[in-house]
Parts: structure tokens; C-alpha cells; sequence
């Protein structure tokens, strides 16, 4: 990360981060639902194309796709105090309107066609709120 803010390369730069974003979210949603993969499966939390999904062990949370990961925190986050009950639908609807997670997946498959920094800024500024939520619980 410094050597691509040190290279005055600004694409280089903007990929650098896009990606470390898109692992940080990542990472915090795997964590926290390997912590909680009991509870969020047990309350039907994880859903896939809107159809819950149940677990049998913590190593099934890995091959969830980022999207069900990030949207399975939101509701998790919300059976444990952290958000807003009423806020669950709005923060999942953003987190797919802003297209958080083509954009993010685009910068580990063409390092030529990536979103600029405005969009990753949306991005983060879309998502931060809940990674702290997250922190709290971890």
C-alpha cells in the first residue's frame, strides 16, 4: 500500500485499495459469522436468493459469496443490538444498489476496468458504519 502511494501512480493506488477494502469486508464478515454460524443459521439470518440457508459447521461459512456474507452480517447485527431493526432492508438494498459487490469483485479480475476512488468512497462510506458495528462484537 505505501509503495503504490509512494509510485504517484493514481490507478495503482485506487487498485491497492479497492482491494484491501473489499478484503476488509471480507474478513470482518467471515470472522463474525464463524463466531455467531449457530445463531445466524439457527434464525434463518443466511439466505440465498432469499431462501434460508442452514449450516452444519463453522467451515461452511468460507464458501459463502461476499454478498451473503455482507448482507447475513446486517441481519446479524441486528438480532444483536447493533442496528436498527427497521434499518436491516434499507442497508442491504444500498449495499446492492451502489453495486458494492460487482465493483469490488472487478478489481481482483481486470486490473484495467476498476472502479475510480468516488465510487470506492461510496463504498466505504456505505459500509463503515457496519464494519464497526461488526468490531464491537468481535
Amino acid at each position: 500500500m505505501i509503495e503504490a502511494a509512494e509510485d504517484k501512480d493514481i490507478n495503482r493506488f485506487i487498485l491497492t485499495q479497492g482491494l484491501l477494502l473489499r478484503a476488509m469486508i471480507e474478513s470482518t464478515t467471515t470472522v463474525l459469522l464463524k463466531r455467531y454460524w449457530e445463531e445466524a443459521s439457527n434464525d434463518d439470518l443466511i439466505r440465498i436468493n432469499n431462501t434460508p440457508k442452514k449450516l452444519t459447521a463453522e467451515n461452511q461459512v468460507d464458501p459463502l459469496s461476499f454478498k451473503v456474507k455482507y448482507e447475513t452480517m446486517i441481519r446479524l447485527l441486528s438480532r444483536k443490538g447493533k442496528i436498527a431493526p427497521n434499518r436491516v432492508q434499507s442497508l442491504i438494498d444500498e449495499f446492492s444498489s451502489i453495486k458494492a459487490t460487482e465493483h469490488l469483485n472487478t478489481l481482483m479480475h481486470d486490473a484495467h476496468n476498476f472502479p475510480q476512488f468516488d465510487t470506492l468512497k461510496t463504498i466505504w462510506n456505505a459500509v463503515a458504519p457496519q464494519l464497526l458495528a461488526a468490531f464491537d462484537l468481535l
